[in-house]
């Protein structure tokens, strides 16, 4: 990592709260911005809205920040643990009869469920798309999408500035190369949005073990999408599954 980016990044993160702070009392709405930690700042499954933006082929080809069997693999377990916890999702594409369709590992976690193709850049200025979220009533608006620093970036910055408590799940998220990927992410915070990873995700939505109702989807995504984690959960039960042999 270069000086200048050391610098940049460094300045993110002294600044980027005040930043961030400074929309949102611009837009009217103080009280967004100020819920940034604390037991409230956690999110909820019952309060969460996911986007999925442009998880497409031809975005996928031009990937240049993450491995793009993991980009898959981190975008389909989120899918699956916002479908386990009952989270709202909207899926979205960009010229999809040029870009390609979502990956069907997405497509088939919502079967049936209409994808929102958009001429918009922008996915925050589609009205279909912000009334879709609009309609859920929920005010955690989680996003995770291609390109980071494009498709992710402008309507993450746009609805923060608006006063939603955004979130970007950025491992299910991707960038032409690790330094658009990265920027874009300080850029984000810089306006007052979240940065988290899925399966921190999906654990803070299930927060308590004794939750039954969902604990048995959390560790299916376990096994399916969180490989060594997942290898490890199976040995375990692999040992405790096994007679211990008896003495003589």
């Amino acid at each position: 990592m270069d000086v200048k980016f050391r610098v940049q990044t460094r300045h993110f993160r002294e600044h980027g709260g005040e930043v961030g702070r400074a929309e949102s009392k611009r837009h009217g709405n103080p009280e967004a911005a100020a819920k940034i930690a604390g037991l409230d700042s956690l999110l909820r499954p019952e309060d969460s809205v996911l986007v999925l933006i442009d998880h497409q082929p031809y975005q996928l080809t031009n990937l240049n920040s993450h491995d793009p069997h993991m980009a898959v693999n981190n975008a389909t377990g989120l899918a699956k643990a916002a479908k386990a916890f009952s989270v709202p999702t909207i899926l979205t594409s960009v010229l999809a009869d040029q870009g390609g369709l979502i990956f069907p590992q997405i497509t088939d976690v919502f079967p049936g469920q209409e994808v929102i193709d958009r001429m918009l850049i922008n996915t925050w200025e589609d009205q279909k798309v912000v009334d879709a979220v609009k309609k859920t009533g929920r005010k955690q608006l989680i996003i995770a999408g291609l390109f980071t620093e494009i498709c992710v970036a402008m309507p993450a910055i746009q609805a923060a500035g608006e006063g939603w408590h955004v979130t970007v799940i950025t491992d299910a998220c991707g960038g032409v190369s690790v330094e658009a990927h990265e920027v874009a992410i300080q850029r984000m915070i810089a306006a007052g949005c979240n940065m988290m990873t899925w399966m921190a995700l999906a654990c803070e939505w299930q927060r308590d073990y004794t939750r039954a109702e969902t604990l048995p989807a959390l560790i299916e995504l376990l096994k399916d999408h969180m490989a060594g984690s997942g290898m490890a959960y199976l040995w375990e039960q692999q040992l405790l599954n096994t007679p211990v042999p008896s003495e003589g």
